[in-house]
């Protein structure tokens, strides 16, 4: 092979690599989003289970609503990986059925999820990723 070919073969490996690293890069960084992602979604469910069940928990003194917003926004922010965010957890809290034994409650735990870098771009596209659990138990 000629001198003058080898050069050229070695200047299209560069651009090669100068096009398909970028891209790499993104699927990388996108893979471990979403899997902080999935994470923060297993937190949240986690939460609600928890303020569901110390709510239903309690048969001689039942526990606020507020106490069992607590107990879901306290669970969470202990475990979320957040970036930073200042977004908060928004937790609903139905009783509406009553507090006696076997009556219902349900708490819903939703958190707005904003990523790094590929999940803003996702948000910037196509609204922001929401990511909520509901739980309901019976009282005791």
């Amino acid at each position: 092979m000629s001198q003058k070919k080898i050069k050229r073969q070695a200047g299209s490996t560069g651009i090669g690599m100068a096009l398909v690293f970028p891209a790499l890069l993104l699927v990388l960084f996108g893979v471990a989003e979403a899997g902080v992602g999935a994470y923060d979604q297993k937190v949240i469910a986690q939460a609600s289970q928890e303020a569901a069940r110390q709510g239903v928990a309690h048969a001689r003194s039942r526990m606020s609503t507020l106490d069992i917003m607590n107990v879901a926004q306290d669970y969470a922010s202990d475990k979320l990986i957040t970036f930073g965010s200042s977004d908060s957890v928004v937790v609903a809290v139905d009783r509406s059925s009553g507090t006696k034994s076997g009556d219902p409650l349900t708490v819903t735990v939703s958190y707005s999820y904003n990523g790094l870098a590929v999940a803003k771009i996702v948000n910037a596209l196509s609204g922001r990723v929401v990511l909520s659990a509901k739980t309901t138990m019976v009282y005791e």
